[in-house]
């Protein structure tokens, strides 16, 4: 039976072992600039620059409360793992093309990009229930899904960036960011329940759901029956828009200190393609009275297909969905916060620490990182540096930014929870390729300063 509970977790691991935007690494790369990602209100050091076309920046994250590995090899700890806050976030960037420029004291940037982002909360009785059964739960109610189970976003992105070097000390920025929404699905109410009779007599499902979703190429109906029927829709180009706006800024407080602070993410889209809710009657009941060794297995051993295919076929009949077009519904970004600072060790090296909000699903959640960063003139700069999230406290990670004249290529490798990939609960790779450039003197002297440090001098 227990191959059977692993298929099912792996089948949901694979599905959801995708990537998503992480900036820990990138953050202290500010020779990069997409580091203005993850913090608008650093000054660059350069006078301009422009992505390689195609390949400016790729961005891909993975977040989970267990590895490949231990999917494949359920033991009975393996719901240990889990909890009520336990999440899967996932998601993609991909930036084609960024240019910007220095005028001044204001450094003006603007950039396209494509992302996915997303999160499904894994409810730990959901885990317990595969891989244990009902046995330890005789009487008890078990809650298998969260309310706001999910929320996936897949979106285009446009973005004004401005930087404003005040002082000396202190710096601050801003992205303007206009969205055109491509397909979206949330959860705004889900409940999904279990309870077996502490005499076995019967198992009783609860369900109930409310879902929005929109795509312009899926249109979403039932038919007669109540069943849920996903038809193809004529393509056309999205009218689902929103706004985003990110905000930072960054202080220096003497020659060896630095405070920063970054707000991601705020914002919103307005979904108008095929716009539709998907719900089911409040408080549906389903109610079994159990089944026998004999219908779960076949004479010979082997899995008994057609006796779940009955389930299966039972519960689609019972479970009435109902649709209903809408002329729009909104959904928020996954937002998030990063505040961090660091310290001057030698002269271009500086130790940091940062920590990391981010809200999804109606909660936040919480990561810490402490680095190393070490700026070796203009052109070269690396970063090493440790994560905790997750109940997880190992995860290292390292990246690097070099030029050879204009050139410069630059990749991070971040929350690396493990050196073998079946093991692996966290990563975060982002890499890139781009053309700077306009380092004056005075700036040149400024490259092998502390990082985030704003030039000094400029003419308005």
């Amino acid at each position: 039976m227990k191959k059977i509970y692993s298929i099912v977790v792996i089948m949901i691991l694979l599905g959801v072992q995708t990537w998503a935007q992480d900036g820990f690494m990138l953050r202290n790369l500010t020779n990069a600039p997409q580091s203005l990602r993850e913090n608008p209100g650093i000054m660059p050091l350069y006078g301009f620059h422009v992505g390689f076309p195609g390949i400016s920046s790729i961005n891909v994250n993975a977040n989970s409360p267990v590895s490949f590995s231990e999917a494949i090899h359920i033991t009975n700890s393996f719901p240990d793992n889990f909890n009520s806050r336990s999440r899967v976030a996932f998601g993609f960037l991909y930036e084609p093309l960024t240019v910007g420029f220095k005028l001044g004291k204001n450094y003006f940037s603007l950039s396209g990009s494509a992302r996915t982002d997303g999160q499904w909360n894994i409810h730990q009785d959901m885990v317990t229930l595969l891989v244990e059964g009902n046995g330890n739960s005789l009487g008890q109610k078990l809650n298998l899904l969260d309310k706001k189970a999910f929320n996936i976003n897949s979106y285009g992105e446009m973005a004004l960036g401005f930087t404003r070097a005040e002082t000396d000390k202190l710096s601050y920025g801003v992205r303007l960011k206009y969205l055109v929404g491509f397909a979206n699905i949330k959860t705004n109410n889900a409940e999904l329940s279990w309870y077996t009779n502490e005499d076995y007599t019967s198992t009783t499902l609860g369900y109930n759901c409310n879902i929005n979703m929109s795509s312009p190429v899926i249109k979403v109906s039932t038919d007669t029956a109540g069943k849920l029927q996903f038809d193809d829709s004529d393509f056309t180009y999205p009218k689902s828009r929103g706004w985003g706006l990110d905000l930072g800024v960054n202080y220096k407080v003497n020659d060896k200190i630095d405070v920063n602070f970054a707000v991601l993410d705020l914002g919103f889209i307005t979904w108008k393609d095929n716009a539709s809710q998907i719900s089911m009657p409040e408080g549906g009941q389903y109610t079994f009275d159990g089944f026998t060794s004999e219908q779960l297995w076949n004479a010979d051993g082997t899995f008994n297909k057609k006796f779940y295919e009955a389930i299966a076929d039972t519960l689609k009949n019972v479970m009435e969905f109902n649709t209903r077009n809408v002329a729009n519904y909104t959904s928020n970004l996954k937002s998030r916060f990063i505040a961090g600072g660091s310290y001057e060790i030698i002269k271009g090296g500086k130790a940091g620490v940062a920590y990391q909000g981010d809200f999804g699903n109606g909660r936040m959640y919480s990561t810490f990182n402490v680095s190393y960063t070490q700026r070796l003139g203009q052109w070269f700069q690396a970063t090493v540096g440790n994560t905790f999230q997750n109940k997880s406290y190992f995860n290292p990670g390292i990246g690097f930014c070099a030029g050879i004249g204009p050139f410069q290529i630059y990749t991070a490798i971040n929350k690396v929870s493990s050196f073998y990939v079946d093991k692996m609960k966290n990563a975060s790779v982002v890499f890139g390729i781009n053309f700077v450039g306009g380092f004056d003197k005075k700036d040149k002297k400024k490259a092998s300063e502390p990082q985030g440090t704003p030039p000094s001098k400029l003419t308005e």
